[in-house]
């Protein structure tokens, strides 16, 4: 008997300049920028007020692959599974690019999912 194992692939960073429309990308986090605490409250002597970044993980609603629809950096067009589109600003998210099976296999899955709810709404 054999058993084939499929072949593992990892998702890339993307550099704003690499993202093509018709390609598949995923948050993989968001960048904030923030006024220190100490400055707000006035804490602090006066000095040149820093923003300080923040980056964090992405919240659930914004996980999932997208496909690309257009490019004007830094903002890009993008599709979600629920077939919503989207601006992105790449100097607020940091892409990845995921694998075209693995983000077609996610579409396909809300597809049947999407497709099941109206068959339950039409059946009542």
């Amino acid at each position: 008997m054999s058993c084939k194992m499929k072949k593992r692939v990892l998702a890339r960073t993307l550099a704003p300049e690499d993202i093509r429309a018709g390609m598949f990308v995923a948050i993989h986090g968001e960048i904030g920028e923030y006024m220190p605490f100490s400055v707000l409250c006035g804490d602090a002597q006066w000095t040149a007020p820093e923003l300080v970044r923040v980056r964090w993980l992405p919240h659930d609603s914004d996980v999932g692959p997208r496909k690309v629809i257009e490019v004007c950096l830094p903002y890009i067009l993008v599709k979600d599974q629920h077939n919503d589109l989207r601006t992105l600003d790449t100097r607020r998210y940091n892409l990845v690019r995921v694998s075209e099976s693995f983000a077609q296999e996610a579409f396909r899955r809300e597809a049947r999912k999407r497709k099941r709810k109206r068959k339950c709404k039409r059946n009542k």
